[in-house]
């Protein structure tokens, strides 16, 4: 039997409206999806589930009066951050780790230095508007490796490709990143 969920413009009424109802239909249409975001960054499912958790505040508290235009985006994207902070905070003393990988992998051709919400919002535009030019295969390499953290072996097996297929992938895709980056004037 086929549950109904609420599309995701009746769910942002419900925030806007200050019904409580909206975490629970956001839990039920995306628990699944946030606890998974978090659990490929941290490695717990206690730690993963208390950010998927938080995250439904930091939604609740945003929503009036931000209002998302793509919810399911909006809601990863806090459930990384997040997840991100947890991470840091447990690992600030180790390294060496599949994150700390990945975010040096990242820093090859973005700034991961303070900015302001504006740039970073540009950035994220362009980035997105770049990643729309790669063929299908190439663009999910990228999104699940770097939003949805999953590693280098679990993209392999996927996607059916070498480990060293994918690293190299990566690496090429970084590298036109950062020259694409660097042509629309961001400083790294």
């Amino acid at each position: 039997m086929e549950v109904k969920r609420l599309k995701d413009d009746k769910i942002i009424d419900l925030y806007v409206s200050r019904n409580e109802l909206a975490i629970d239909e956001t839990a039920r249409k995306y628990g699944n999806y946030c606890f998974t975001i978090s659990h490929n960054i941290l490695h717990n499912e206690g730690d993963a589930s208390e950010c998927v958790n938080d995250a439904y505040l930091k939604v609740w508290e945003a929503i009036p009066p931000e209002i998302p235009t793509y919810f399911k985006s909006f809601l990863g994207r806090i459930v990384r951050n997040l997840s991100l902070d947890r991470y840091r905070f447990t690992h600030r003393k180790k390294r060496d780790s599949e994150m700390e990988v990945l975010l040096s992998e990242l820093e090859e051709c973005v700034s991961t230095g303070v900015q302001s919400q504006l740039d970073h919002n540009f950035t994220a535009q362009i980035i997105s508007s770049w990643l729309l030019t790669k063929e299908e295969e190439k663009k999910a390499l990228f999104v699940k490796r770097y939003w949805h953290v999953r590693s280098i072996k679990e993209l392999a097996d996927d996607y059916g490709l070498s480990e060293s297929k994918v690293k190299s992938a990566l690496f090429r895709m970084r590298k036109e990143l950062k020259n694409h980056l660097q042509e629309e004037g961001i400083t790294l």
